[in-house]
């Protein structure tokens, strides 16, 4: 049992980097929301089932060590070939109807290497079991070391394999750690088995390391996931983009270095510059450039930013003011440590579709309110959506600030709601109504994820079918 401890560590921590990576590698496609977990979950977990099930009749035949090597080398095979896949094959899949489109995807994506590592467990017990009597004590204790080995794997991916290297390299690690082990620990080497993975990795270094984009300028795998800086000419000047899972998180044209966002130039009108000096606190700062015009107004700027990554592609490549001071953390941890006083607070958190809902609760709101000066404003950008049953998450974002005590303002971009912004005004006020029979995000209930995923919906097939006739 105990020369075999090596490799059941290493089944169940590949196990968890294919499910964490694998989840990662459709956010481009797909975002990181609920759907995507809720597939990658239950793809999982059904990949698992009959991976335990057909190890089971593995085990059963002869030579259950030849069999073992054999499904672990068909596992480090499909994990070395998920780079490929996520970027030339699940693209095309996205065309179909979303929610399939998913579940395909996730499918496709991770239910091959899952299935293989998941039949491994039923031979390690066979292969270790001498007596009947002691099944049941090999069983629990394969369990409990693989179980062990996805912990430190989940740990070790999330806190530092991907965000140092990032999801292609951290699987193809994973794949040549797990064909190495299987080779030294059950002592097979087979030239049929061996070449068909040499020529397969080969192919996902190629894919790891290739670019077809001319025009990317940066590129790094961070907290927040995949952070590109590209650039290219439309009809009349050059832009550069700031992307996050290749959706767009700042536009800026090179010749002014603006941006050319609606949401902003409505920022713009609705801020007037200081007489004197003023402070301002912006949580999350994409490239910077709502920053750099908020300061520009005779404002001393804070910017909270989670991933350091961001912040320093702002600092690189869009001009990022030096004298804006960037803070690389949480933005609700920031709030509820700070004592500062702001005259203007404004939540521009977005990514693509996703809202940490986390930030927009009714006791995080409560802090802001007295982190803001006499007079002082907050401004919060938002999708298009206001209406029911769209509009939804809105209504009860709405009710929640005036349970913090604001009245709140709507101002609207161009556009129809499926392409607008929205920028909700809001202005401490105790006097403020609020209907308590409607829903409000709180710590405790975080109802406003469920109200807005037909929105966040809606907003992901808008930027598919734009991205998809881009391509």
């Amino acid at each position: 049992m105990k020369k075999y401890i090596p490799l059941i560590l290493i089944e169940g921590a590949t196990v968890m980097a294919v499910e964490l990576c694998g989840a990662k590698l459709l956010s481009p496609l797909y975002g990181g929301s609920l759907f995507v977990w809720a597939a990658i979950l239950a793809v999982t977990l059904g990949a698992l089932a009959f991976g335990y099930y057909y190890g089971g009749v593995l085990s059963s035949k002869a030579e259950p060590t030849k069999k073992l090597f054999n499904v672990l080398v068909l596992a480090a095979i499909c994990i070395a070939l998920m780079p490929f896949l996520a970027k030339y094959v699940l693209p095309y899949v996205s065309y179909i109807n979303f929610k399939l489109a998913v579940i395909l995807s996730a499918s496709g994506l991770i239910f091959l290497p899952i299935f293989f590592l998941g039949c491994t467990t039923p031979l390690l017990v066979r292969i270790n079991t001498v007596t009947i009597e002691s099944a049941g004590l090999i069983s629990g204790k394969v369990y409990a070391i693989s179980t062990v080995g996805g912990i430190v794997s989940t740990l070790l991916c999330g806190f530092f394999l991907i965000p140092t290297l990032g999801l292609k390299v951290t699987l193809v690690s994973f794949s040549v750690i797990l064909f190495i082990t299987s080779v030294l620990i059950l002592r097979i080497f087979k030239t049929n088995s061996t070449i068909p993975f040499l020529l397969v990795l080969l192919f996902s270094v190629k894919t790891v390391i290739g670019s077809d984009d001319a025009s990317l300028l940066y590129s790094k795998y961070g907290i927040m996931g995949e952070i590109d800086v590209v650039e290219f000419q439309n009809e009349k000047e050059p832009i550069r983009q700031l992307m996050i899972n290749e959706i767009v998180q700042t536009e800026m044209m090179l010749n002014t270095k603006k941006s050319t966002s609606d949401y902003i130039k409505c920022i713009d009108s609705l801020v007037p510059s200081q007489a004197q000096n003023s402070n301002a606190l912006i949580l999350g700062l994409g490239g910077g450039l709502l920053a750099n015009l908020i300061e520009e107004k005779n404002f001393s700027v804070d910017a909270v930013e989670f991933d350091p990554r961001i912040t320093e592609s702002a600092r690189t490549f869009f001009y990022l003011s030096p004298t804006v001071n960037c803070l690389n953390e949480d933005a609700r941890a920031y709030i509820n440590r700070c004592h500062k006083k702001y005259n203007l607070i404004i939540f521009d958190v977005f990514k693509g579709e996703e809202q940490p809902v986390h930030t927009i609760t009714a006791e995080c709101f409560t802090k802001v309110s007295e982190l803001l000066a006499k007079d002082g404003k907050m401004i919060i950008n938002w999708h298009g959506y206001i209406n029911p049953p769209l509009g939804k998450g809105t209504q009860i974002l709405l009710n929640t600030l005036h349970q913090s005590s604001f009245s709140t303002k709507l101002i609207h971009g161009k556009g129809g709601e499926d392409h607008r912004n929205t920028l909700i005004v809001c202005n401490v006020d105790h006097k403020i109504y609020s209907n308590d029979n409607e829903l409000v995000n709180t710590d405790d209930q975080q109802v406003l994820e469920l109200a807005n995923a037909k929105a966040n919906l809606r907003w992901r097939l808008n930027y598919l079918r734009f991205y998809q006739g881009a391509r």
